[in-house]
């Protein structure tokens, strides 16, 4: 029996016996104890074989249990049919789990992005090709392709498709030669020609640079136009070739004043205009397709710009200080308007560090792209043009070995470059307290005579004012502040007010419609004095004398001609003095000063002489204007070179007058 199992024992077993003990052993060993049961004599060890013809399986002696070992038993059979076409299971399992036991990503999640198609392919030029049948649904405008030739492999996209009795495809690039091949193309084709693909996934069409006159296609995003040489228009590709929702910007990116005009295909219109121009440097349009015209999404072209405002300054910065003894300064940064545009510049910006040249006179420009242009002269030459599109900001003078002297050249006040008009607003009658702070302009007439005595403003407002009637304005030292002196006034017809609110204060300035001065001050009148000799006054020779003019003509109480004949002038008002003095002559050859003292000390002095014959009365005049403090003096002194001789008085020899004139 295959199970026959006999151990052999030493001492015991014959050497008769021994053949077939040994021939038992083998058999059941070769046979792996092969039975309709399991052997139990000797007792079975681990790992003891056991095949059981009954069932037609392989045990194992395992753990003091019989276990199956598959065979051609369901699990085996499962276990086999796991290699697939692989020659083993290990192989089988590389294909879906790598090494460290990580799954493989599957071959569908990266299948290719290009596909070929059974078609015959011939080259016609740089840009074209064929193929057999009608393929246009194919070869949409901008859908990639991979085109294949002898040596190399290039890429482009569809411009156009013409079908005859073959396919003519036009390509943008120039890059197909007679060695093709063929030619693969992208599995997506684009929104606007019911593709998969939308312009967001793939907007990254180049820019497209031009100097002349140029059709935009399909394939174009942003134009750049440079007008340097000629102006030149511009002409969109038609709203329906280009799609619904696709976009275009055209930008002008010259300094100069040719024009960019950009016009539309056919009968095409641009938000209802068939053109639009760009003038300026940077300005920009961007257009967008309906499928029938364009609507314009963002257009510079029609803002108020800087330029159109004021003109070129520097706001701050941008001026050198002296280095010492070096021939290199780094000019700080600073800001400035130029051409209108915002130029801001940081004292790190390389091209504001110069080592400038010794024995020059060098000019530093400032251009409207931010770019600083140094132009070198001789030492005390004429100053070189500016640059273009720049403005001048400084001269910097070197000797041998250092700079020398910087010159500032900027214009640092804000200007209007051009005619500020005031807007005529409606009518505003007049009233006591009159709210110019809803005015609809900043010129108005006033009707009306209601007597105003404040006005209501906006800080920083200023506004012109036309009196239609005689308008009373009453003053205000805050409400409506019209002079110094606060006295009222009020308008004729036809007279000007204007009207400035500092945040504090309404001032108002007054223009006249006669043309006349307006007098303001309170208490401001024709103020004067006069004043005369009223008997003769003995003057010794080579003496300055005081003139006794004792009478006078005065109600304002600034002279006194009891004491000390004198005038003292009022604190801040002004004055114009006159003195004239007449001697009594009865010799000829005499030489006589006169003069106005002011405390004590000759002011004004003037002189006169007599030559002839004796027996007349000459006189001399002296005239000043002052301003006085309230304790300044003022007296009439006369001196002799020849003999003593008597003034002649009375009102019209001997005489002092004044009148205020501010």
């Amino acid at each position: 029996m295959p199970q026959t199992y006999e151990t052999v024992v030493s001492g015991t077993t014959t050497f008769g016996a021994l053949y077939g003990k040994i021939n038992n052993l083998a058999e059941a060993l070769r046979s792996a104890f092969s039975g309709t049961s399991f052997p139990t004599t000797p007792t079975p060890v681990e790992g003891q074989f056991c095949y059981r013809t009954d069932e037609d399986k392989l045990y194992i002696y395992r753990n003091t249990a019989w276990e199956e070992i598959p065979l051609s038993g369901t699990l085996w059979q499962e276990i086999i049919n796991a290699r697939g076409t692989k020659p083993s299971i290990d192989q089988r399992l590389d294909v879906a789990i790598n090494e460290d036991g990580s799954l493989k990503a599957a071959t569908t999640l990266n299948p290719s992005q290009w596909y070929k198609p059974s078609l015959t392919f011939t080259y016609v030029s740089t840009t074209s090709f064929t193929v057999n049948g009608d393929q246009r649904d194919i070869y949409k405008p901008t859908r990639r392709l991979k085109i294949n030739l002898s040596a190399s492999i290039v890429y482009s996209e569809v411009v156009s498709a013409a079908y005859t009795t073959v396919t003519t495809i036009t390509v943008l690039d120039a890059v197909i030669n007679n060695t093709l091949i063929d030619v693969e193309h992208s599995l997506f084709l684009p929104k606007r020609n019911n593709g998969a693909l939308s312009f967001e996934m793939v907007n990254n069409r180049k820019s497209k640079s031009i100097t002349a006159a140029y059709t935009t296609s399909i394939n174009d995003h942003t134009i750049l136009c440079d007008a340097s040489s000629a102006a030149f228009n511009v002409t969109a590709v038609s709203a329906a070739t280009l799609g619904a929702g696709g976009r275009q910007t055209f930008k002008k990116i010259d300094a100069g004043s040719n024009v960019i005009t950009l016009v539309a295909s056919g009968t095409e219109k641009l938000d209802g205009f068939s053109k639009l121009v760009l003038e300026k440097f940077g300005e920009s349009v961007t257009i967008e397709s309906d499928g029938a015209n364009f609507r314009i999404i963002n257009n510079d072209s029609n803002k108020l710009t800087a330029a159109d405002l004021i003109s070129d300054y520097v706001v701050s910065g941008l001026l050198g200080t002296d280095p010492g003894a070096s021939l290199i300064m780094t000019i700080p940064g600073g800001t400035a308007y130029v051409m209108g545009r915002r130029v801001a510049k940081s004292s790190a910006d390389a091209d504001l560090t110069k080592t400038y040249t010794a024995s020059k006179d060098t000019y530093v420009d400032i251009s409207n792209a931010g770019v600083i242009t140094y132009s070198e002269v001789a030492n005390g030459a004429a100053a070189p043009a500016v640059a273009a599109n720049s403005i001048r900001l400084e001269k910097v003078v070197t000797n041998a070995t250092e700079i020398t002297g910087i010159t500032d050249l900027r214009q640092l006040a804000l200007g209007l470059s051009k005619l500020l008009n005031l807007a005529k607003g409606a009518d505003i009658a007049s009233a006591t307290v009159l709210n110019l702070s809803t005015a609809t302009g900043n010129l108005v007439h006033i009707t009306g005579i209601t007597p105003t005595t404040g006005v209501t403003m906006i800080s920083g407002q200023q506004m012109l004012c036309i009196a239609d009637g005689e308008w009373p304005l009453t003053y205000h030292a805050t409400n409506l502040k019209l002079n110094t002196g606060g006295a009222n006034y009020t308008c004729a017809a036809g007279d000007m007010i204007l009207f400035t609110y500092d945040g504090t204060t309404v001032y108002g300035r007054i223009i006249k419609q006669d043309g006349t001065v307006v007098v303001g001050g309170a208490g401001f009148t024709g103020k004067f004095f006069t004043a005369y000799q009223s008997a003769a006054q003995a003057i010794a020779q080579t003496t300055w004398t005081k003139i006794t003019l004792d009478t006078e003509v005065d109600a304002d109480g600034v002279y006194d001609a009891v004491t000390n004949y004198r005038v003292v002038i009022p604190n801040g008002e002004t004055w114009m003095l006159h003195a004239n003095v007449t001697t009594l002559e009865t010799s000829a050859n005499w030489f006589v000063f006169i003069a106005i003292y002011k405390n004590g000390v000759i002011w004004k002095r003037n002189s006169f002489s007599w030559w002839a014959e004796a027996g007349n009365e000459p006189g001399g005049q002296v005239s000043g204007i002052a301003t006085g403090n309230g304790t300044d003096y003022y007296e009439v002194f006369i001196y002799r070179y020849n003999v003593a001789k008597n003034t002649a008085h009375g009102e019209h020899a001997t005489y002092f007058y004044g009148y205020r004139v501010k």
